[in-house]
């Protein structure tokens, strides 16, 4: 079985920053928006920690890959975006990736197409996708994004679940545990279902648990977040501003914690509003006509009675994501 984990050896990072200033890695963190801000034009990325790479985000979607060879770095790129071939726009697309050496990295010409990629990356970010990222900024302690799944020994090999859109560390004073949460848009049709049919969601849901019940799982998950909130501490100490943010705190709450519960059933979380740059007023986009299909005698009582827990969020609202209990086992 396939062991989850979250690694990353950054002092090799940070020794190979320290020779090598105005890097294209170093303008990727200096865009770096921590979980609980609001991106900006300056700083528009997330960051999530994989098993041995990191992951650069742009409202929810994946810009650029960051892993070490040899103790320096390497970054793959879509090559769409390397070559500036935004969504939609007519023209032959390269296909695969670019690998940018630690040799292309140290290149202030390098660092000067970030900006580039990031634009372009952009583009291809999905309504979910975004409001994925509403999500993360409103909530500091998002510690992961598409948490992939490795598939679990089972019958036939099948992978039981693809990953979970967020992993929230969940603070009951200076306690945390650890929350999983499923992200859709209103117009998505997995959270409908005609007469008494359950909305396909549910089954997806129900393999998210049986993921984290199987044997070896819950152990993993909580030593995995443990190094992903002790790495965020060490990358932001090294690139970041200094500021005193809620999310660190989380961090070195986490980092710390002797007793991790891990929560079993993740929520659902439902974004009834399309996410980005408002639409014409005049005309109502197709996420927030199907928003008018639920309620508690529609599509969203049907999830509740299913006993998933189910929050709808407007484009307005705070965002803030409840407290999940139900707790799996807790080491």
């Amino acid at each position: 079985m396939a062991e989850f984990r979250r690694s990353f050896l950054s002092q090799d990072l940070k020794d190979w920053e320290d020779a090598n200033s105005g890097s294209a890695v170093r303008e990727l963190f200096r865009r770096w928006a921590l979980p609980g801000e609001k991106p900006d034009e300056e700083t528009p990325l997330r960051l999530a920690l994989r098993n041995g790479y990191l992951n650069f985000y742009i409202k929810g979607q994946s810009v650029a890959k960051l892993s070490l060879s040899g103790k320096v770095p390497r970054l793959e790129i879509a090559k769409v975006y390397v070559d500036g071939h935004q969504k939609g726009r007519e023209g032959d697309r390269s296909r695969g990736y670019q690998t940018f050496d630690a040799n292309a990295l140290s290149n202030p010409a390098t660092a000067r197409q970030v900006s580039g990629w990031i634009a372009t990356a952009k583009t291809y970010a999905s309504a979910e996708k975004c409001f994925v990222d509403d999500l993360v900024s409103a909530n500091p302690g998002v510690i992961d994004l598409e948490m992939g799944l490795p598939a679990n020994d089972v019958p036939g090999g099948k992978r039981v679940a693809p990953r979970m859109d967020l992993v929230l560390v969940q603070m009951d004073g200076s306690l945390p545990s650890l929350g999983f949460w499923e992200a859709k848009c209103a117009n998505n049709l997995a959270l409908r279902a005609r007469g008494d049919r359950e909305p396909d969601v549910t089954e997806q849901l129900r393999n998210y648990v049986r993921w984290i019940n199987f044997t070896g799982r819950v152990e993993q998950v909580q030593t995995a977040y443990r190094e992903a909130a002790s790495l965020f501490k060490d990358l932001y100490a090294f690139y970041g501003d200094g500021r005193d943010l809620p999310c660190l705190r989380i961090w070195g709450a986490l980092a710390a914690s002797d007793s991790l519960p891990v929560v079993a059933q993740p929520g659902l979380v439902i974004g009834n509003y399309h996410p980005g740059p408002a639409i014409d007023a005049d005309t109502l986009d197709p996420i927030s006509k199907s928003a008018r299909s639920f309620g508690p005698n529609g599509h969203f009582g049907k999830l509740q009675q299913t006993g998933i827990h189910v929050r709808e969020f407007g484009r307005d609202d705070d965002m803030i994501l409840a407290v999940l209990s139900d707790l799996a086992r807790a080491a």
